[in-house]
């Protein structure tokens, strides 16, 4: 069976966020099942929002070709195409050339199943051609209720979306809390199964109460609020931030202003940039569609203190602490494009947790093991569970 998956970011490098991650899990995961897959999507050109000169971009580049090559993959001469993992991998320039691809693709290729995401950025052009194209064939993966067209928590909500979501295949969403928001705001069915989003290094056991506490991708969405104020009530507990793809140059200047904080080093492995913590916060203002950092944590003896919003009571795993957010408020700008603002946070019972947590150290190894074993075990069962809910989702739908 032949599959297609489009969607309008990057697929490699890793780390670009959540949904990047998770759809090379899936595509992978299809490819072990036997499946002949392709991908079709943007071209990387680097962080956005950096300066692109002609130098940069070139050094950008390089390191991506460098990057693929190293992790067993090639790269077409053209730097238009690469495979890795078992996917083919097809690049476009920009949001017009990727239609185009899309369609030409679709043409030669004739896929049995077409996988969509990431449609987000140019509603409803790219979702709107897959619909015409694939109709039934194809399926979007649901990685966000933030992103969908319909319900609360819709940063851009849009009928005419929801009703081209309608007339597709199915929708895969990422944990139940997205399935059941899918039912109950979009009425309509959605198949939950949790992506294989997570690194397939080595597991190591880092988690040590003498370590420092680990907030990764600090901006306002992720809870930058929450954290700042933990810095700033507890002077004598060592944080490190670690920049990620939200992280802006205010987040950075807020970060700065804290003497007890500093900045762990970017990387798209778990066990350098978790390497010494001994608490993970994920103090999220949003409302998360699962969150892959506290589950790779805990794989790793590190305990982690959660935000009580979205999917993250399922990524707790039902050991890592839950604890209260004010949510993020979201407002219309004048092109109606969502404004973010982070409201007032009460961090008392963020505070208490964490050090209660690190002046104990029976609790702390207690909440190591816990967190290890079930965080390992979840992991390990996505494979098998996955793995089958999907290829039987796709093969029951000819």
């Amino acid at each position: 069976m032949r599959i297609l998956h489009v969607h309008c970011d990057p697929y490699y490098p890793l780390g670009l966020g959540g949904s990047e991650v998770a759809n090379r899990g899936v595509l992978e995961m299809l490819v072990r099942a036997g499946f002949e897959v392709e991908a079709v999507c943007r071209k990387y050109n680097g962080h956005p929002g950096a300066p692109r000169t002609p130098e940069q971009l070139a050094t950008w580049e390089a390191e991506w070709v460098a990057a693929v090559r190293g992790l067993g993959g090639t790269v077409d001469p053209s730097r238009d195409r690469f495979t890795l993992g078992g996917v083919d991998v097809h690049l476009a320039a920009d949001d017009d050339a990727l239609l185009e691809l899309f369609a030409r693709r679709v043409d030669q290729r004739a896929p049995d199943r077409v996988l969509i995401s990431g449609y987000e950025r140019d509603p409803p052009r790219l979702l709107e051609r897959v619909v015409e194209a694939c109709g039934r064939r194809a399926f979007h993966l649901a990685h966000s209720v933030m992103s969908l067209p319909f319900g609360p928590h819709a940063w851009l909500p849009s009928e005419p979306e929801r009703e081209l979501l309608a007339r597709l295949g199915g929708i895969v969403a990422c944990s139940r809390y997205v399935a059941d928001y899918i039912r109950r705001w979009g009425q309509l069915e959605a198949t939950p199964l949790y992506f294989p989003a997570y690194s397939t290094e080595p597991l190591h056991s880092l988690g040590s109460p003498s370590g420092h506490v680990t907030f990764v991708n600090p901006c306002a969405m992720k809870g930058l609020a929450v954290f700042a104020e933990l810095a700033r009530a507890l002077p004598a507990v060592k944080l490190v931030a670690v920049p990620h793809w939200g992280t802006g140059p205010d987040d950075l200047d807020i970060l700065g202003k804290l003497p007890n904080v500093t900045l762990g080093a970017p990387s798209h492995s778990p066990n350098e940039f978790l390497r010494g913590s001994s608490v993970v916060v994920m103090p999220s203002l949003c409302y998360e569609g699962l969150g892959l950092v506290p589950i790779e944590a805990m794989a790793r003896g590190i305990p982690v203190l959660l935000s009580d919003l979205g999917a993250l009571r399922e990524a707790s795993l039902g050991v890592a602490r839950l604890l209260p957010v004010n949510p993020l408020a979201v407002s219309r700008g004048a092109d109606g494009r969502p404004i973010f603002t982070a409201p007032p946070q009460r961090i008392e019972a963020w505070a208490l947790a964490l050090t209660q947590l690190l002046a104990d150290p029976a609790a702390y190894r207690a909440a190591s093991r816990a967190a290890e074993e079930r965080a390992r075990a979840f992991i390990a069962a996505i494979e098998i569970e996955t793995r089958a809910g999907l290829c039987h989702l796709l093969r029951e739908s000819e």
